[in-house]
């Protein structure tokens, strides 16, 4: 089982350095860097910068994932590929969740674009004040990111309108997450709805480790993350088998 996932991890890396255009969730990261950092430096907020670089690579984070994540499932069905990846004897759920592991974690470059940005070209050195918990935060968000993206991979299995429910699930998620905008300064009643997505703790924690002050609370992020993160994948693994025994008993894996 072992190689088979290094084998899929490797096939995900050699797809996207043959294809730069699924980089593009990537390239847009700088841009948000640079519109934010703006504001803030124009603004007189120069204290906000590790909010904005935190800020910009979750956006890149959960953008690309989503994006890839429904990637994979199109680009078989386009090349013909799907109904044999599906058939083949390595478990269809063991090699889509090593390539989007793959993904989640390239898609961690998000935060070095958003550091360099501040550092290059506005001269802001956000530090990180707290490693260890950062690198911990990262580890878990990268986690609870692959169930939840393999959650979404196997729901687009179900439709051709794969595009359409990316783009839905990227803007709300951006605001719920507390990604554009501090939680605290959102409406009372999307509060609850943000503390079901794992990356408004993530976001809280990853922030809270930039500044020189203590960190509340930091294992109640991090068993949130988890928790949000293994609930994500387990509704994954559970609905993927559900969609493939419907499609192998229909016959409709590439025709829906």
């Amino acid at each position: 089982m072992l190689t088979v996932v290094w084998a899929e991890a490797a096939l995900q890396l050699r797809v996207l350095r043959r294809t730069p255009d699924r980089m593009l969730p990537l390239v847009v990261v700088p841009l948000l860097t640079a519109a934010i950092l703006t504001i803030t430096q124009n603004a007189g907020r120069a204290d906000l910068a590790g909010t904005a670089v935190v800020g910009t690579a979750i956006i890149g984070i959960w953008g690309f994932a989503i994006y890839i994540a429904g990637d994979i499932i199109e680009s078989e069905r386009w090349l013909g590929t799907l109904e044999g990846v599906i058939t083949t004897p390595a478990p269809f759920v063991v090699t889509l969740l090593a390539r989007i592991a793959t993904v989640t974690a390239v898609s961690f470059a998000s935060i070095a674009e958003s550091a360099f940005v501040a550092d290059v070209f506005f001269g802001v050195h956000p530090a990180v004040h707290h490693k260890l918990l950062f690198t911990l935060t990262l580890a878990c968000t990268w986690l609870a990111m692959t169930g939840t993206a393999l959650t979404m991979s196997g729901l687009f299995v179900l439709t051709r309108a794969i595009g359409t429910y990316q783009n839905a699930l990227t803007y709300p998620f951006y605001v719920l997450s507390g990604a554009v905008t501090p939680i605290s300064l959102l409406p009372g009643w999307l509060h609850p709805l943000s503390r079901i997505v794992f990356l408004s703790w993530s976001a809280d924690l990853l922030r809270a480790c930039m500044t020189s002050g203590g960190v509340a609370d930091p294992a109640k992020g991090i068993i949130a993350i988890l928790v949000l993160g293994v609930a994500g994948a387990g509704f994954g693994l559970w609905s993927t088998s559900v969609i493939l025994r419907r499609m192998y008993r229909l016959g409709t894996i590439g025709h829906l």
